[in-house]
């Protein structure tokens, strides 16, 4: 067994192979559900600003691919944190807990395995469902009769508005670092709410999502609550010199704030991952008692 001992990266692809061979089935209905519902999504959308009145047609595209742009965002986000809940998705019964720890891989492998499909698994799931709807839609076009303006393909004009919108040059105006860290801050803040739920994902067995999104509300509420203690007992003369010095400095301020926000939530999302393996690490083929999570 001292093959086992180091990571090989052979070992890690036939892991992944043996989970894409035994659950196509599921990842495909993960697809026809992802296509279903941004079809009926995008063609109720599309039909009822085509029929609306009092603006162009192309007006009422361009209102329609902003609305798929934050839809796009709000659902990958949630669907990424809801399969992300889904980690120790192989480990739910006793039966498939012995399966897959039997499996002659080391514990790395089946956890990068996991991770790998949680992440970039997720996302070629979701971008198959999304675009299988934008394609049925654009079918739908000369079939109910919409504006030709309707007919071009909206999750390029999308991806377009995406570009464009992340090309502002400064960030109040004055230095271009300080958006630049901006996007990292955002981007680490998006990477560090996905952790926590692979965090609760590798904790709870059963319902992991409903139970970590519960979870992180509670200590929203307690740190939110904290953190007004602490400011209601913070010195007003230093709550007055760091306004000032906020209101003389806004480029320095942003990039101080932003860094410390950045390096604080990298911190901790490097600490859930970590925490995640150790508790993958020391997964048992009986549940355990306590909790019954």
């Amino acid at each position: 067994m001292n093959h086992l001992i180091h990571f090989s990266f052979s070992r890690l692809v036939s892991v992944i192979k043996r989970d894409l061979v035994e659950n196509w089935k599921t990842n495909l209905y993960r697809i026809l559900t992802c296509y279903i519902i941004f079809g009926l999504i995008f063609i109720f959308m599309m039909y009822g600003m085509n029929h609306s009145s009092g603006s162009s047609a192309e007006y009422f595209y361009e209102r329609f691919c902003g609305n798929v742009t934050g839809i796009i965002y709000i659902a990958l986000n949630l669907y990424m944190c809801y399969f992300a809940s889904l980690i120790l998705e192989p480990m739910r019964t006793k039966e498939r807990r012995i399966s897959y720890l039997m499996l002659p891989a080391t514990l790395g492998e089946k956890f990068v395995s996991r991770a790998l499909y949680v992440t970039i698994g997720t996302l070629i799931i979701f971008g198959c469902g999304l675009l299988m709807a934008e394609l049925t839609r654009l079918l739908f076009v000369p079939i109910l009769g919409i504006s030709e303006e309707f007919g071009r393909f909206c999750l390029a004009d999308v991806w377009h508005r995406i570009l464009a919108e992340n090309q502002e040059p400064t960030f109040y105006g004055e230095s271009d670092y300080s958006y630049t860290l901006l996007i990292m801050f955002f981007t680490v803040l998006i990477t560090w709410s996905h952790s926590l739920y692979i965090l609760g994902g590798s904790f709870f067995r059963k319902k992991a999502f409903i139970k970590t999104m519960g979870l992180c509300f509670l200590l929203m509420i307690l740190f939110g609550n904290f953190f007004v203690q602490i400011f209601e007992g913070t010195e007003p003369e230093l709550i007055k010199w760091l306004e000032d010095w906020t209101e003389a400095n806004p480029t320095q301020a942003a990039n101080t704030f932003l860094s410390i926000g950045f390096r604080l939530f990298l911190l901790l999302t490097v600490l859930n991952w970590g925490l995640s393996y150790k508790l993958f690490a020391t997964s048992q083929i009986t549940e355990r008692k306590l909790f019954r999570r």
